[in-house]
């Protein structure tokens, strides 16, 4: 009696994998929206530092503002006891403003002359063609109706006008030097961080992408070939029988 003679046949290889390149697809974009994250509270803190409702378009005092008036002018405005007010000098983009704050005076309701701080930092609001500058903060000791008195400089030569705010109104005054300096940090490092996210996720998620799709690509080879490795080393179509052997 005769047997068929075995012939060595290879071992199928190891069959491809694409987990490893969905974890590092998934990963990669998981930390690029933590990037854009990052980026877009950024925004949010450093909109928060600029000051708005200060001037209009067309120069005019924003909704913020309590008071306003022409230079040289005065005005009066309704204080409360302990809050800080912020001193505005408008004045059109690009000019050199003649008004300086020594040239502004405030006073109590009982007519106590105060003093008028500079602002821990310098701040400005730009809207159109104008523009609105911190020109000094000032705190009121009690509650009551405070005076402000300007005077006008030999060497203004353009329309100024001085307009006064709530200090608490706006960011970096309110805050103070060192409130300004830590969140002008924040500010970086939240750039600094989302940038970073979305360079490393983006890297993250294209080499996933492209291992993902090569691996896909040998699985579905090795499905193929599968379907044609035969017995004695020869090869069939996939769901063809190899013919049998005689004793």
């Amino acid at each position: 009696m005769t047997y068929p003679q075995q012939q060595w046949q290879q071992p199928a290889p190891k069959p491809a994998s694409t987990r490893g390149a969905k974890i590092l697809t998934f990963i990669g974009v998981g930390v690029v929206l933590l990037g854009l994250v990052a980026l877009i509270f950024s925004g949010i803190v450093a909109k928060s530092m600029i000051p708005t409702g200060v001037i209009t378009v067309d120069g005019m005092p924003g909704d913020r503002i309590i008071a306003d008036t022409n230079v040289p002018g005065e005005l009066t405005f309704e204080g409360t006891a302990e809050a800080k007010y912020t001193l505005w000098l408008v004045i059109e983009e690009g000019e050199e403003a003649a008004t300086s704050r020594q040239d502004v005076e405030v006073r109590d309701p009982e007519g106590n002359k105060l003093h008028v701080r500079t602002p821990s930092i310098t701040e400005k609001s730009v809207h159109s063609v104008y523009e609105a500058n911190a020109l000094g903060v000032v705190t009121a000791p009690k509650t009551g109706t405070y005076t402000v008195s300007v005077t006008k400089s030999a060497l203004v030569t353009q329309n100024e006008q001085l307009s006064v705010s709530l200090t608490d109104d706006y960011g970096p005054v309110a805050d103070g030097i060192f409130g300004a300096f830590y969140k002008g940090l924040g500010v970086i490092g939240l750039m600094i961080l989302g940038s970073t996210g979305l360079f490393i996720g983006g890297g993250m998620a294209l080499g996933g992408g492209v291992w993902w799709g090569v691996a896909a690509g040998n699985k579905k080879k090795q499905r193929e070939m599968a379907g044609y490795q035969g017995q004695g080393g020869q090869n069939f179509p996939a769901g063809q029988q190899p013919p049998v052997q005689p004793y």
